[in-house]
C-alpha cells in the first residue's frame, strides 16, 4: 500500500513540475521575461572613420617654420596612409631627410636635442589627442547620442552613430565632428578687392558682387578650390592688399542658392579679435520672423573687445565664422556694449542646438577629417 501511494505522490509531483515548466516557457520568467526578450536589440547605424590632424600640433608649436620644416610636412601629406606608423615617427623620418644643418631646437625655439624635442612632441600630440576624444565624447552625450560607440586606434577614431547612412546623416555627423572654432572678424571692401583681382588676373569663374559690401563675388562650390589657388598666388605676388583674407560662406547665399559668397576678411596678422576664449555661454534663440540662431554671451574680456570692435565698425560688416567658413556677415548699426552677439545662418533648430552644444563644451584641440562612412550595426543593451 505504501508503495502505491508513493508512486501516486511522485506522479502528482511530476505532473505539477511539468505544468510549471510549460508555464515558464510559455509566459517567461516574471522577473526577467522570456529568454527571447533578453536578447540584445540590434539597430542599423553608420560608422564614421576619422583621422586626427596631428600636424596641427606641430604647426601650432613651431616658432620658425623654415623651408626644411615645411618640406618635411609636405612629404608626409603626399604619402600618408592609415596603415603607416604614428605621425611623429613619420615626421622624424622626414625631418632627417630634409633638415640639412637645421635642428628642431631652431624650429621650436627650445633647448634640447632632436630626440628630446621629438619626445616632447609625442607627449603634446598624445595630450591633444586624448583631449579631442574627451570633448567629442562629451558632445555625443550632450546631444543625447547615448548609443553612439567610439573606438580610437592611434590617430584613427571610429565613431558609430545610430543613424541610417544618407546625406542628411553625413551632414549631422560633420556638425558633430567639426573643430568648433568661432571667430568674429572685421571686413573690408569686397568691391575694392575684386578690382585688384581683375587687374592682376581675369577669373571668369568668380562673379563680382559690385556692391558696397564685404562680398567680393560669388562662385560655384566646384570652382572655389581653383579660386583659392589663384588668390594665394596673387598674394605671394603682392598683387592683393596684404590684410585681405579670403573666406567663403558656409552655405550658398539666399540670392544665389547654388553659389557661395567670397567674403573679404580684414586680417592684420593678430588673429580674430573675438574667438572661443571670449565666450561665456551659448544657447538657441528665436529672432525676428521666427529665425533660429544661437545667442552668444561673452565674458568680461569679450564684452570690452566686442564693444570696441562694434564701435569702430559702425556702418560696416562683421563676419561671424565657424571653422574658417562665414556663417553670416551682418552690418553693425550701433555700438553693442552688453556683450551679446546673435549668430544666425539659415539654421534648423537641430543645427542651432548642435552649434550651441559645441560652443559650450569647447573647440577640439585637433581637427578631424572624415575618411569614410559605412553601414554598421549598434547593439542596444
Amino acid at each position: 500500500m505504501r508503495t502505491g501511494r508513493a508512486v501516486k505522490i511522485a506522479a502528482i509531483i511530476l505532473l505539477l513540475a511539468s505544468v510549471g515548466l510549460f508555464t515558464f516557457l510559455l509566459l517567461g520568467n516574471r522577473d526577467g521575461g522570456s529568454s527571447a526578450s533578453s536578447d540584445p536589440k540590434v539597430i542599423d547605424g553608420m560608422m564614421c572613420t576619422l583621422i586626427l590632424n596631428t600636424e596641427e600640433v606641430l604647426t601650432d608649436l613651431a616658432r620658425n617654420r623654415c623651408e626644411e620644416f615645411e618640406k618635411a610636412l609636405d612629404s608626409i601629406r603626399n604619402k600618408k596612409q592609415i596603415s603607416r606608423d604614428d605621425y611623429i615617427d613619420q615626421f622624424a623620418e622626414a625631418w632627417e631627410t630634409y633638415k640639412g644643418n637645421k635642428t628642431l631646437s631652431y624650429v621650436f625655439e627650445t633647448d634640447g636635442s632632436d630626440e628630446d624635442i621629438l619626445a616632447f612632441l609625442r607627449g603634446e600630440t598624445e595630450t591633444a589627442t586624448d583631449q579631442t576624444c574627451k570633448i567629442l565624447s562629451s558632445r555625443l552625450k550632450k546631444i543625447d547620442l547615448v548609443h553612439a560607440e567610439m573606438i580610437r586606434t592611434g590617430e584613427i577614431i571610429r565613431v558609430t552613430l545610430p543613424f541610417e547612412i544618407n546625406n542628411e546623416s553625413m551632414e549631422k555627423a560633420e556638425d558633430i565632428f567639426r573643430t568648433g572654432i568661432l571667430e568674429l572678424w572685421p571686413t573690408m571692401s569686397g568691391e575694392d578687392i575684386f578690382r585688384q583681382i581683375c587687374s592682376a588676373d581675369s577669373i571668369d569663374i568668380l562673379h563680382g558682387c559690385y556692391e558696397r559690401t564685404a562680398c567680393v563675388g560669388f562662385a560655384y562650390d566646384s570652382d572655389t578650390y581653383r579660386i583659392n589657388e589663384i588668390l594665394d598666388s596673387l598674394h605671394k605676388a603682392h598683387a592683393l592688399d596684404s590684410n585681405f583674407r579670403p573666406m567663403w560662406t558656409a552655405k550658398p547665399s539666399g540670392e544665389n542658392n547654388d553659389m557661395y559668397d567670397l567674403v573679404a576678411i580684414y586680417d592684420d596678422g593678430n588673429g580674430a579679435p573675438i574667438n572661443n576664449s571670449h565666450i561665456d555661454t551659448a544657447k538657441v534663440e528665436f529672432y525676428n520672423a521666427g529665425e533660429v540662431g544661437v545667442g552668444v554671451v561673452m565674458n568680461d574680456e569679450g564684452k570690452e573687445i566686442f564693444r570696441s570692435m562694434t564701435y569702430r565698425n559702425i556702418g560696416k560688416q562683421i563676419a561671424i565664422a565657424l571653422d574658417n567658413s562665414v556663417i553670416s556677415y551682418p552690418v553693425v548699426n550701433t555700438m553693442i556694449d552688453e556683450g551679446m552677439a546673435p549668430i544666425v545662418g539659415d539654421f534648423t533648430v537641430e543645427e542651432a542646438e548642435r552649434l550651441a552644444t559645441i560652443l559650450n563644451i569647447g573647440k577640439l584641440p585637433v581637427s578631424l577629417k572624415v575618411l569614410r562612412y559605412q553601414k554598421a550595426q549598434i547593439i542596444l543593451d
